[in-house]
């Protein structure tokens, strides 16, 4: 027993030393380079990313709508009449009336206060916007994947350790029993070793339903087949980094005059979206000019005398002018309404500059404390394991019994799963901070 309580200052020395070497960013697909392919799998076939692509198509279709405007507009239309008149120059008679009219026109907008240009300017915005919002959603997909598989490695483990904990519960219940069956204990003595087993047992099935549980969460995250057993991690490895990594990187960011994340560049860009739309409305009621073109003909005949016609054919160009005066204060309650819009969407990126950076902050700190957490375990496992060892050495000579052993073993599974949910939730405070300052990826092309 001394010679494990002479280890436990050497262990953590180990760990806090080792700690202190590492100084980069570690995400969770470097500690598992399997995950790096399943993250390619799955941002090209997961279900949220195809439906992402139909986003893209939906405001491509947007852009040449908002675009159509500055374009000439041209229209033709042909029509057959039958129709009956009564004519002044012959009055009591009644004519049929065969009638054929056709047109072609060409409008193309010249001035309109560049209302026409600011709406092409909005649908631009907008795809840049889808275009960010695309790439947001391929960077969460990644980051919902990397703690899915995170969680399958942590359930995988638990289960196991559950067989554990049953085999010593059952085992130690076999024991009284034949201690009862001797006479050395009475009935109601063994009341705890059978409620022991019985909890096991629960265990090992609660803990077998939670690991299919999150293969099937997997499954449908990803659009991959649910992963075997065999193929996934046994446990996350011991991970050593230092927190002055996190801190430079915190630095850098909040030392930008504007944060660069997709969240503030898509604000920025609903600024400007609403600025150009306010603009559009105080146009409303002045006169607009255009360039147009066409050729018309009107021709009718009457069945009275098929011989006598009349018929009209007008070509022409010109410059027309189209001016709404009085729309009923319309405008004026659409101005009001578009500036407010403006001026929230000004205060809103305000808001989210400062929120940002806060964030930022509060993301390095839970690293820190996690970091912190995942210290204290990983000692405290390498004591156990080392009281382990101790133990299995005493039963070696002969001074422990295998419940001893067995009770060392369960301590040290209880303390490898204590050690590797801190370095789960490790792994997850960095990926949260890394996503939270990152100035966002570019997305595979479709």
């Amino acid at each position: 027993m001394k010679t494990f309580i002479r280890l436990l200052p050497l262990c953590g020395g180990l760990l806090l030393n080792s700690a202190v070497a590492q100084s980069s960013i570690l995400m969770p697909e470097e500690v598992f380079p399997e995950l790096k392919q399943v993250l390619a799998q799955a941002t090209a076939q997961s279900p949220r990313m195809i439906a992402s692509n139909l986003a893209l198509v939906q405001a491509d279709g947007n852009l040449q709508l908002a675009k159509a405007g500055l374009y000439p507009s041209i229209g033709a239309s042909y029509g057959v009449y039958q129709s009956r008149d009564n004519r002044a120059d012959l009055p009591g008679q009644t004519l049929d009336v065969d009638r054929i009219t056709y047109a072609l026109s060409l409008s193309q907008p010249l001035f309109h206060w560049g209302e026409r240009r600011n709406t092409a300017r909005i649908g631009e915005i907008q795809r840049q916007i889808a275009d960010e919002n695309y790439g947001a959603a391929y960077d969460l997909l990644r980051q919902e994947v990397r703690v899915a598989y995170l969680v399958m490695t942590l359930r995988k483990q638990q289960a196991r350790h559950a067989v554990f904990s049953l085999g010593m519960a059952e085992n130690a219940l076999k024991v009284a029993e034949q201690r009862m069956a001797k006479g050395e204990i009475a009935e109601g003595a063994i009341f705890p070793a059978r409620v022991g087993a019985e909890q096991a047992r629960l265990a090992l099935e609660t803990s077998e339903w939670d690991l299919a549980l999150a293969k099937q969460n997997f499954s449908v995250l990803t659009g991959l087949p649910e992963p075997t057993d065999a193929s996934l991690p046994d446990g996350i490895p011991s991970l050593t980094q230092s927190y002055a990594a996190v801190q430079r990187e915190l630095a850098r960011f909040l030392s930008q005059d504007e944060p660069n994340t997709p969240g503030l560049r898509n604000q920025r860009r609903n600024i400007q979206a609403a600025d150009l739309t306010y603009k559009n409305q105080r146009t409303r009621l002045r006169p607009k000019l255009s360039f147009i073109a066409a050729i018309t003909q009107d021709e009718q005949s009457y069945t009275l005398n098929i011989a006598q016609k009349y018929a009209l054919q007008s070509q022409y160009v010109g410059l027309q002018v189209s001016w709404s005066i009085f729309d009923g204060f319309a405008t004026r309650g659409l101005i009001t309404s578009t500036l407010a819009a403006k001026h929230q969407a000004e205060h809103t990126y305000k808001q989210l500059t400062e929120t940002v950076a806060r964030e930022a902050q509060r993301a390095a700190k839970n690293v820190e404390l996690a970091q912190r957490q995942m210290g204290i375990s990983d000692w405290l496992l390498a004591n156990s394991k080392s009281y382990l060892e101790y133990r299995q050495e005493d039963s070696r000579r002969g001074q422990a019994s295998e419940a001893d052993v067995g009770a060392a073993q369960a301590a040290y599974n209880s303390a490898l799963a204590s050690a590797n949910t801190a370095r789960y939730t490790y792994l997850l405070r960095m990926s949260e901070f890394v996503h939270q300052i990152s100035e966002g990826s570019v997305p595979p092309k479709r």
